[in-house]
């Protein structure tokens, strides 16, 4: 619009924003004074302020209309406008319409010098443009000057660029540079008072380049926010930026900046021509005003929070047009199918033909860097926009496939889906093998089965990766359907022994293009599915019948010896060199269940402390949920094994927080066994039970993780007396395992329980039997169930050699480092020590067993020592005791004491008692019972039993 020097002044608030503008622009102003001082005949008619967009143009424009204003230099505005605003309806003051006509007039009526201030002029409208072209013309006549501003870095001619050809060489310019660092904090500081300016113009300063309009929107939407919440964050805003750039910058410039954020990284000058459909020249100027100005780089990129703030305020419907143009874009130049996902993934649909398949190809890619949820994301896409059946349902298996990775809760209802929809035949050898591994850890056992089956190749192929010919090539899809059955076969083999799907025999081996394909540990896999029950009852192993119960020959002991070392050297060939990926999860939890269960587990080995840094870190997406789980439970039995029995629980627990009971599918059985074990040796019974309430289902009862469970149940019963429950309970763990032809000496020994039981029964030839074969199967180890063998095995061997037995056991058990199970035996060898007269050696020996118990938390194996709970004789019933010389609670744990031989200091200092206390207990046993000695006690002791009192009350004294 027109205004003149007698026009109105600019109010105080824009004043203000005016010099706030001119920060850091002495030299701009300095220019402009000096070209406003010449005499017109002396100086340039036509001087342009040059700078990008929003780099204060106007504001320098505006303070040499002021200063021409003092001069006494009269002054025209002429403003150009996004909008486009016409002319004519702006000059009714001179009465010509024709704007070249109204532009001579104007010139031949000056009486004094005049200024035409013409801001904005490339935004011009066109009768404006042919009003300032004539103008521009006539300066030579020395009545009146032009001021413009333009934008700089123009590659194509401009409106800018014919007034200076007008202008015959009399044009001057001024460039603006883009403001340094301390101009931005000195314009934070006028905005926000205080030490938070300089942070603010720090965070500012690199979103902006210098760029004063950019600048300026961010530290007033900063001010006004600091405003509202003082204890607002310093960082820096968005919506007055994106309010600004749109305001202030061509749509031309708009346009391409969308596109460049559109495009981010894989933005090109070539893929911006493509995706604007615009030509080269087009492109290169405009990209031109958008680097000039500061907005884009000049690497065509925008700082990130500049981009984030323009896709926030473009509409969604032109940035959808715009993603979809930019996948169309690179996808037609060859890109990764990985690089182009996100623009169809952020666009939210997918139409194009193609689209579906690098929906696919992304998902693999993002799994392989261990982004599971993108990759779900990606692959719910693909299943949606796939263009045929195949893609959808190898998309839906794929998705049960991460889910069960993060969240196995979640794939119980697609599995449902996906495993109606296979019934038809459609599904791939390769996604029905998988399908069979979801639906066994379910516990669809029949259904997992059939599912395999499915899977097998067409007639002529073989039926498994060891039945195809080395010399034949093996295409991508049967590479991948060859590694999913044989990890199917192990893992249904793995958790359904008798169920035995077909699988490759076991000195089968895999085709060398497998293991070049990276699947090395895939014979390791192989060969344990095998190893872990060698003797199950398959269709196809003939000489494989079961072997009785309670019945283990020498051979038979030997290669059960030998498959244990082999399934273990398999076991950590897997667990070193497989990868986090979707077929080597079940593996790698197979064979951390082979290293448990054969009591092999050694937390020192480095792929241990591999995998336990990688459990540890949060939401790492790498380690899939079951693997990080399963290795909670092995740290629970790695402390249960050194009998540290509350890290063992506090391991349990926290593999429960992180994968709760339903989501463990048919393995709950190994936490909730391992549990209800630990609440067991710590005496908490009640907690036990509670753990032990949900009853077995079939499958549990047909899954080795399942016996782990059984076997808790029976130890439970043992430590609250139901001796013969325990005794079928261990029989029951016994059977399976010896149909399945497997043994389970560090989770399930149920030789050495079984016999503990019977034992406690005092039928002592079975207990023997099975004693001697559990030995029988690590004759020359130091292992763990050699210990407690050897400590069950005291009981059964004449009385003058027990004390040497004990001792055997003691070494192994300390060799091995497993403190309750050295306690117990230490507690063994004190009550022998008793027996046979050593009472010295017999109290030095229990005060060890006790403290180390003590230190384990295990209040079973103290009350077994101290004769309470189910360890100690049956209570007489109070009708057999002689009326006054019963004793009370305090005087029968002094009584217990003494006769194991402690002093009455000893005794004082256990129960916290003075020794002048003890006295008077020991006075009153005497007259009770007409005693004179001490050593007359224990055959009190002995004879009598003990009280008729509750079991936290004989804790308390342990």
């Amino acid at each position: 619009m027109f205004r003149s020097s007698c026009g109105p002044k600019p109010s105080s608030g824009s004043e203000s924003n005016c010099a706030v503008s001119l920060v850091d622009r002495d030299g701009e102003l300095a220019e402009l004074g000096r070209w406003l001082r010449r005499r017109p005949a002396d100086s340039a008619g036509l001087c342009v302020i040059e700078g990008p967009a929003l780099c204060g143009k106007t504001a320098l424009l505006e303070a040499a209309c002021a200063e021409a204003r003092r001069m006494g230099i009269g002054v025209l505005t002429v403003r150009g406008s996004v909008c486009g605003v016409g002319y004519a309806e702006e000059l009714g003051e001179f009465g010509a319409r024709e704007p070249g006509e109204q532009a001579r007039r104007l010139v031949a009526a000056a009486t004094r010098s005049l200024l035409l201030a013409v801001d904005e002029t490339d935004l011009l409208a066109p009768e404006s443009q042919v009003f300032v072209r004539e103008v521009v013309r006539l300066t030579h006549t020395g009545r009146i000057r032009v001021l413009l501003t333009g934008v700089s870095a123009a590659t194509v001619p401009s409106i800018v660029d014919e007034l200076r050809e007008l202008a015959a060489g009399w044009a001057e310019r001024v460039r603006v540079r883009p403001l340094g660092r301390a101009a931005v904090a000195e314009l934070a500081r006028a905005r926000v008072p205080g030490p938070r300016a300089d942070a603010l113009a720090e965070a500012i300063h690199p979103i902006t380049g210098g760029n004063p309009g950019l600048t300026l929107a961010m530290l007033d939407e900063a001010a006004a926010a600091i405003g509202r919440d003082p204890d607002a964050p310093d960082g820096p805003p968005s919506a007055g930026l994106a309010r600004r750039l749109r305001e202030h910058t061509s749509r031309e410039v708009m346009n391409l900046v969308e596109a460049v954020a559109v495009l981010d990284a894989q933005c090109t000058p070539e893929r911006l021509w493509n995706v604007l459909e615009k030509d080269a020249e087009y492109v290169s100027h405009v990209a031109g005003q958008a680097i000039a100005s500061g907005i884009v780089r000049p690497d065509m990129t925008l700082h990130p929070y500049l981009r984030d703030a323009v896709l926030w305020s473009t509409h969604p419907a032109g940035l959808r047009s715009l993603r979809l143009r930019a996948a169309q874009v690179l996808h037609e130049q060859g890109v990764p199918a990985w690089e182009i996902a996100p623009y169809l993934h952020e666009a939210g649909i997918a139409p194009q033909p193609w689209a579906g398949g690098v929906l696919y190809e992304a998902a693999e890619h993002a799994s392989r860097l261990g982004r599971h949820r993108l990759a779900v994301q990606l692959l719910e896409s693909a299943s949606f926009w796939g263009s045929g059946p195949d893609l959808r349902e190898e998309a839906g298996v794929r998705i049960t496939d991460m889910v069960w990775w993060m969240d196995p809760a979640l794939t119980a209802p697609r599995l449902r889906r996906l495993a109606a929809a296979a019934s038809d035949g459609t599904f791939k050898p390769g996604s029905l093998a998988r399908l069979s591994r979801h639906l066994a850890r379910h516990g669809e056992m029949a259904q997992a089965s059939d599912m395999l089956r499915l899977a097998e190749p067409a007639p002529g192929r073989g039926n498994a990766v060891g039945a195809v010919s080395p010399g034949d090539a093996l295409g991508a899809a049967d590479v991948r359907a060859e590694v999913q059955r044989t990890l199917s076969g192990l893992w249904l083999r793995h958790l359904f022994p008798d169920a035995c799907p077909d699988a490759p025999a076991p000195d089968d081996q895999p085709h060398p293009q497998l293991i070049a394909e990276g699947f090395s540990w895939l014979s390791s896999a192989q060969r344990l599915s095998w190893l872990l029950a060698p003797g199950v009852q398959c269709s196809d192993a003939p000489n494989s019948g079961p072997r009785p119960t309670g019945s283990a020959d020498s051979a038979g002991s030997a290669k059960a010896v030998k498959d244990a070392e082999a399934a273990v050297t398999c076991a950590e060939e897997i667990l070193q060199s497989a990868n986090f990926d979707y077929s080597s999860l079940e593996p790698m939890l197979v064979a951390l269940f082979c290293l448990m269960a054969t009591g092999r587990l050694d937390p020192r080995a480095p792929w241990y402390a591999a995998l336990a840094d990688n459990a540890a870190l949060a939401d790492n997406e790498r380690m899939p949920l079951p693997l990080a789980s399963m290795l909670s439970v092995a740290e629970a039995v790695a402390a249960w094994w050194k009998g540290d029995l509350v890290a063992a629980q506090t391991a349990v627990r926290r593999g429960f927080e992180r994968w709760d009971a339903d989501r463990w599918g048919v393995l709950a059985g190994l936490p909730r066994g391992l549990s209800a074990l630990m609440l067991t040796e710590q005496g908490r019974f009640e907690e036990a039970a509670a753990q032990l309430a949900r009853p077995m289902t079939e499958a549990d009862l047909a899954s080795p993780y399942g016996l782990v469970y059984l076997r808790a149940r029976g130890r439970f019963r043992l430590a609250t007396g139901a001796l013969r429950a325990a005794v079928a309970d261990f029989r029951s763990c016994g059977a399976i395992l010896t149909a399945w032809g497997m043994e389970m000496p560090g989770l399930v020994p149920w030789r050495l329980d079984l016999a503990e039981a019977l034992l406690k029964l005092e039928e002592y030839a079975e207990a023997a039997e099975l004693i001697d074969e559990q030995l029988a199967f690590s004759p020359d180890s130091n292992t763990r169930a050699r210990g407690i063998g050897l400590r069950l095995r005291v009981a059964t061997v004449p009385p003058g050699e027990r004390a040497l037995a004990c001792r055997k056991s003691i070494a192994v058990l300390q060799s091995c480092g497993d403190e309750l199970e050295y306690a117990r035996a230490l507690g063994q060898l004190a009550q022998i020590y008793k027996h046979t007269g050593d009472l010295a050696g017999g109290r030095k020996t229990m005060r060890l067993a006790e403290k180390t118990a003590r230190g384990c938390g295990a209040q079973w194996a103290l009350a077994e020592m101290s004769g309470g709970s189910q360890a100690r004789r049956k209570v007489p019933p109070p009708a057999a005791r002689r009326d006054g010389r019963s004793l009370t609670p305090a005087e029968w744990n002094v009584a217990r004491m003494a006769a194991q031989g402690y002093t009455n200091r000893e005794i004082a200092e256990s129960l916290y008692v003075t020794a002048s206390t003890i006295e008077q207990h020991l006075t009153r046993i005497y007259r009770k019972f007409d005693i004179r000695r001490r050593a007359e006690i224990g055959a009190i002791v002995e004879s009598r039993g003990a009280p008729d009192h509750t079991p936290a009350e004989i804790q308390d004294v342990a």
